[in-house]
């Protein structure tokens, strides 16, 4: 280093210099970092301001389509903290574009909950708002539709109904992540959605992508990109893989895979900084391999469709076992295999042997659900 440093000196002189060993979570830190933007807002009437520097107003559908436009596309960055993408022609989202199309109704904003927006800061001139770093948390889909609305259209100017817009300026990551979960608290946001923005389910998406698969970290992100369906992981998926893999508790994946995100701790035993990232692709590969198994085309004993969602976390459990050697540790055994290989044989003898205890204590949902078969195929 000292070496380092009288080099640098001898050929710029006077130069100041420093040094700092940065890590692996740095570096991944550091390239999710994006370049500060600012965008400009022009509001219809004067805004309801705080202290605080928040702001509630009343924009134009024409102005709101001009902030989240760049360049006639839908500036997409300023969506990235909202927990799930654009759903499609869901009923919601019909009415919505129902209520644009229809000129004549009463004014937008009486029929719409709007927009929120968190900023780091917003300054107020004249009637234009200027937002640094603004992230759409509330009002994706409202968003969506305008855009598509006026997208269509040859001249988006002139359309003088509003959409009520909350700008909140909240430097706070604790904070941010507590506006989020708000604000998207009273419509049906499945939990999942609600933990998508936590540091561990961004790790898992760069590092299943950088392997062939799409984690659903926002619901539809993917799917709105045409990824196939096949590829795609969503966060519940991924907890009932881990719980019936890693954790040995099928019965849990089987039937309460909302608890899974729900309880904190539960969440805390599936979803943590601490563990490998190697292992959450490890138990979806397990987990692909057994359904890809149990299909009729591939499988030698047919089982019925019921019959397979009951059992296939039993069978991705033994079959990791078996490629473990033990069912002790068994998450760091398999995080310590190079990669995971589940041979035809292994995927038939597991099945084999979850079949006979699942038959023996009568082969019903409830046996599946509950906690005798597990405990069974563990003795």
């Amino acid at each position: 280093m000292q070496k380092l440093q009288e080099d640098i000196i001898k050929m710029f002189s006077g130069a100041d210099f420093s040094f700092e060993f940065i890590g692996a979570s740095k570096l991944l830190e550091m390239t999710r970092n994006v370049p500060s933007t600012s965008r400009v807002l022009e509001v219809a009437e004067s805004p309801i301001g705080t202290t605080a520097g928040s702001y509630l107003c009343l924009v134009s559908l024409s102005k709101y389509y001009e902030f989240i436009s760049d360049s006639g596309s839908l500036a997409r960055s300023i969506f990235e903290s909202n927990v799930r993408d654009y759903q499609g022609s869901v009923v919601v989202n019909t009415g919505i574009r129902k209520t644009l199309e229809n000129r004549d109704s009463e004014n937008f904003w009486y029929l719409n909950n709007g927009v929120t927006i968190i900023t780091p800061k917003a300054v107020m001139a004249g009637k234009q708002l200027t937002i640094e770093d603004p992230q759409i948390v509330n009002g994706l889909q409202t968003s969506h539709e305008i855009y598509q609305y006026f997208s269509q259209l040859g001249n988006h100017e002139g359309d003088e109904r509003a959409v009520l817009v909350r700008v909140i300026c909240e430097e706070n990551e604790e904070a941010r992540d507590r506006i989020i979960r708000a604000t998207n608290s009273q419509t049906a946001i499945p939990p999942a959605s609600l933990r998508s923005s936590d540091d561990i389910h961004r790790n898992i998406e760069d590092f299943l992508k950088s392997n062939g698969y799409y984690y659903d970290r926002k619901k539809n992100f993917y799917k709105n990109q045409g990824m196939p369906v096949a590829k795609i992981i969503s966060i519940s998926y991924m907890a009932q893989a881990m719980m019936a893999i890693m954790l040995l508790k099928p019965d849990s994946a089987r039937a309460r895979p909302s608890t899974l995100i729900n309880s904190d701790v539960e969440y805390r035993k599936i979803f943590s900084l601490d563990k490998p990232i190697d292992i959450y692709l490890k138990a979806i590969q397990i987990m692909k391999a057994v359904e890809t198994y149990l299909k009729p085309e591939n499988c030698e004993i047919q089982l019925e469709r019921k019959v397979i969602t009951n059992i296939k976390f039993y069978v991705a459990m033994v079959a990791s076992i078996k490629i473990a050697g033990t069912s002790q540790d068994i998450e760091k055994k398999i995080s310590e295999l190079p990669n995971v290989d589940i041979s035809t044989e292994i995927l038939n003898n597991s099945l084999k042997q979850v079949l006979a205890e699942f038959n023996e204590l009568g082969a019903t949902d409830q046996v599946a659900k509950g906690s005798a078969l597990v405990a069974k195929i563990l003795s």
